[in-house]
């Protein structure tokens, strides 16, 4: 039994903006001319304050999308300051949800040269463990099996598996969805640690810059993979620790 490879990701939103709408009003009177004056007075006054009001409303109704002035034209990018948030001492983990597979969470816990992931779903369990030993033990945790693989590259073998920083290669190009006010930021597949061209593709919630989605896409495939980040934050170094397997049959 082997384990494929935990490289996943994630993906496209399509939220809806908004609608104006606008009425006017009109009456006369031979017989109350002051009336239908003071009334058209109003109405101009009205009109005047509507137009003032009007850039304001058009200002804020610019903001809902890509509040925080990302360019995509610009040198600076949110990628980079993922990196430099979790790839660091500190590590990672990230949680998320694969799309393509109805809902599996994935868990990739990465930290120096160690590295944990995991897919779970409604049927099933699966792990692999590396904790710089060159062995790395992947477990079946629904029907509590577990297996040894041999690392004889252990920089390429932790590469292939941290989905975030691994194999990122060249930046490709960066885009804004103004329907979801997503913004998509897209890179090379690194072919020397992935073993295939592709691109992969970072999202970022246009409204505060967080990182909300992961795809990735190889050259012939029919469609990407997609992952929803669900939340991301230091490694735990708890899932560093290597499970109990007295219980387990060893295959």
């Amino acid at each position: 039994m082997f384990i494929k490879k935990i490289i996943c990701i994630a993906a496209a939103l399509t939220l809806v903006c908004s609608m104006l709408s606008g009425c006017e009003n009109n009456s006369s009177s031979d017989a109350s001319s002051d009336s239908s004056a003071q009334s058209q007075s109003q109405s101009d006054s009205s009109s005047q304050e509507s137009s003032k009001s009007d850039p304001d409303s058009n200002s804020q109704k610019q903001n809902e999308t890509n509040a925080i002035g990302y360019d995509v034209k610009g040198s600076k990018r949110l990628y980079d300051n993922l990196k430099e948030t979790y790839n660091n001492k500190d590590g990672y983990k990230v949680t998320m949800v694969h799309a393509n597979t109805g809902g599996s969470t994935i868990v990739l816990n990465k930290k120096d040269n160690k590295i944990f992931s995991s897919t779970a779903n409604n049927n099933s369990k699966t792990a692999i463990l590396y904790t710089g030993d060159k062995k790395a033990t992947m477990f079946d945790f629904t029907n509590m099996k577990y297996q040894e693989q041999a690392v004889t590259d252990e920089k390429s073998f932790i590469a292939q598996k941290d989905l975030l920083f691994g194999m990122t290669g060249d930046f490709v190009q960066a885009q804004i969805d103004q329907k979801s006010d997503v913004i998509v930021e897209t890179y090379k597949v690194n072919k020397d640690v992935a073993g295939q061209n592709g691109q992969i593709g970072f999202c970022f919630k246009g409204s505060d810059g967080s990182f909300c989605e992961v795809y990735l896409l190889y050259e012939g495939a029919q469609m990407a993979e997609y992952f929803g980040v669900r939340e991301i934050g230091k490694a735990s170094d708890d899932l560093f620790k290597m499970p109990e397997t007295k219980d387990y049959k060893k295959v």
